[in-house]
């Protein structure tokens, strides 16, 4: 269901113009309207979900400033989501709540500066890639490795300056770390051998756990105290 560049302000706006028939669509493309806000009506009426068999929901190029936590719950057989270009500042925790099949989320060219700790969870068993590049994150949380199947997690061209733990990880030589952390094109200057050992507190040789980590921590100015 093709619904892009319509002028659209709502995503239940949008649907109310489609026929009945498309609502059991695997793919909704509404790039390029005026919607600001997913709430938790969008995809529901009389207690009944739309797009219920939807795999890809693609909302490139609107203005959306926030999304409900229970906003996509209904879309159980999401695979794709696109909010790329977006005014988002925050992702909370229930946003991705229950999304076992999704392989890539897209939410580059934002505003994000906050990310709940349970957004990304180990029930994402599919997720394989997270754009996150072009926000206003200024710290990394271990967000990369708790998905078991995820490749790139891309926080690149953010405000980054340290490595944070609020979600209490640690590392766990039980589960493999297969993602690529870019972090390139952020604003690590200095670097302290706590960012790596407080999310192994037993590893007295950091060098072994930042192999394990895959960053790319090129394209920062580095100050060089040596």
């Amino acid at each position: 269901v093709d619904l892009s560049n319509c002028g659209f302000h709502s995503i239940s706006e949008a649907i109310n113009k489609s026929c009945d028939a498309a609502r059991s669509a695997k793919v909704l493309n509404l790039n390029g309207n005026l919607i600001s806000n997913i709430t938790s009506e969008d995809f529901i009426k009389d207690n009944t979900g739309y797009f219920w068999q939807l795999a890809e929901l693609h909302l490139r190029d609107n203005i959306i400033t926030h999304i409900a936590g229970d906003a996509l719950w209904t879309l159980r057989l999401l695979m794709v989501l696109d909010l790329s270009h977006n005014n988002l500042t925050h992702l909370e925790d229930d946003i991705l709540r229950e999304k076992s099949l999704l392989k890539t989320a897209n939410f580059s060219w934002n505003r994000i500066s906050f990310i709940g700790t349970n957004v990304f969870t180990s029930g994402h068993n599919a997720l394989r890639e997270v754009n996150l590049a072009h926000n206003e994150l200024v710290s990394i949380e271990p967000w990369a490795y708790i998905p078991p199947a995820l490749t790139k997690f891309d926080v690149s061209n953010n405000a980054i300056v340290n490595f944070t733990n609020r979600m209490n990880w640690t590392y766990n030589l039980r589960e493999p770390y297969h993602a690529t952390v870019d972090l390139r094109f952020n604003q690590l200057r200095h670097w302290d051998d706590q960012y790596l050992r407080q999310y192994n507190p037993t590893q007295t040789d950091y060098y072994v756990d930042f192999v394990t980590y895959n960053l790319d921590i090129r394209e920062n100015p580095w100050f060089c105290d040596c």
